[in-house]
């Protein structure tokens, strides 16, 4: 039986690089980074937070809540929420500054 070897070609393909523009940080603060994509400004205020490879999206407004989490576990959530809320006048400041002079905002 004769065995063939493939040579395997490495696909050679560009990711965009994700920068502050695209994805402004609002706030650092410990191991969380609190920020929004620029295409989020024609939604209702919110952010998203990233530790590692979890994250979560909290609403802004009226008040703050939790929208969606992928993998924080509840006492953290607790923690990031607790943080966001002492944040939130800072948080909404961001947003506002930042998507009152986007153009691209929907």
């Amino acid at each position: 039986m004769r065995h063939e070897t493939l040579a395997l070609k490495a696909i050679d393909f560009e990711i965009p690089e994700l920068t502050e523009e695209k994805m402004p940080t609002a706030l650092r603060i410990g191991p969380y980074r609190f920020y929004f994509y620029s295409y989020d400004c024609g939604e209702l205020r919110h952010m998203h937070v990233d530790r590692e490879n979890k994250s979560a999206k909290f609403w802004l407004d009226p008040d703050v809540a939790l929208a969606e989490n992928h993998s924080y576990s509840r006492k953290e959530l607790r923690d990031i929420e607790r943080i966001t809320r002492e944040n939130v006048e800072t948080l909404r400041n961001e947003w506002d500054t930042f998507c009152s002079g986007n153009t691209s905002a929907a």
